[in-house]
C-alpha cells in the first residue's frame, strides 16, 4: 500500500463523511480510525446516497461487525466482487487487501473529477477552470475617451425645461395700464424739460 493511495482514501473519506462526523485525524494511522466499519459505511453513503440503509452506532464488536458487513455488501452492489473479509477489518490484518478494496470502491462510486487534487485540501473543492478565469481576468478599465455610465445617464435625461408662463387677461390688463402710466409720464417729464428751457 503506498503512500499515496493512503492519502487518497484519507481524502476520500473527508470528503464524503457527514459534517457532523470527527474528520480524519493525519497523524494517526488510517486502519485503526477505519476499523469500526463506521465512517467507511457514512463516507459510501455520502459518496452514493442510500448505499447502505442503516449504520449501526455503538462501540460493540457486533456493532462493528454489522457495520463492516455493510460495506462489503455495498462494495459488492457497485461491482467491486473481491474484497476483504469481515475478520481482516476488525482485526486489523490483511491491510493491503482492505486498502486495495477501498480504492476500488472510490473508483467505482466516484469519478476523477469528484475527487480533490492532491495539492488542495480536503475542505477545498478544485475551482472549475470557468469559474478560475472569471476570477482571474482583469475588470476591464473605462477608457478616457468614454463616458462613465452616470455622465452618458445624464446625457439621456436633459433637465426639463420650465413651464411655459400662461397669459391671463387680467395680466394683460396690468400690462396696458403700466404702458398707459408710462406714456402719462414722457408728456410731463418733457413740459418740464421745455419750460425750464424758456
Amino acid at each position: 500500500m503506498s503512500a499515496e493511495e493512503e492519502n487518497v482514501i484519507r481524502k476520500w473519506l473527508d470528503l464524503y463523511l457527514p459534517p457532523t462526523e470527527q474528520r480524519m485525524d493525519a497523524s494517526s494511522p488510517l486502519l485503526p480510525q477505519i476499523r469500526s466499519g463506521s465512517i467507511l459505511c457514512k463516507a459510501l453513503n455520502g459518496a452514493r446516497a442510500n448505499s447502505i440503509k442503516r449504520v449501526a452506532v455503538g462501540n460493540m464488536a457486533f456493532v462493528h461487525k454489522e457495520n463492516v458487513q455493510s460495506f462489503i455488501a455495498a462494495c459488492e452492489a457497485v461491482g467491486v466482487k473481491d474484497t476483504f473479509a469481515v475478520d481482516d477489518l476488525l482485526e486489523m490484518k490483511n491491510q493491503d487487501k482492505i486498502y486495495k478494496t477501498i480504492i476500488k470502491v472510490i473508483r467505482s462510486v466516484c469519478t476523477p473529477e469528484s475527487l480533490p487534487p492532491s495539492s488542495l485540501p480536503p475542505s477545498r473543492p478544485a475551482p472549475s477552470p470557468s469559474f478560475s478565469s472569471l476570477s482571474s481576468s482583469p475588470s476591464p478599465s473605462p477608457s478616457p475617451s468614454s463616458p462613465s455610465p452616470s455622465s452618458t445617464t445624464q446625457m439621456k435625461k436633459p433637465a426639463p425645461a420650465p413651464p411655459p408662463r400662461k397669459v391671463t387677461s387680467s395680466s394683460r390688463t396690468n400690462s396696458n395700464t403700466d404702458m398707459a402710466s408710462t406714456n402719462e409720464t414722457t408728456p410731463t417729464s418733457s413740459s418740464s424739460s421745455s419750460s425750464s428751457s424758456s
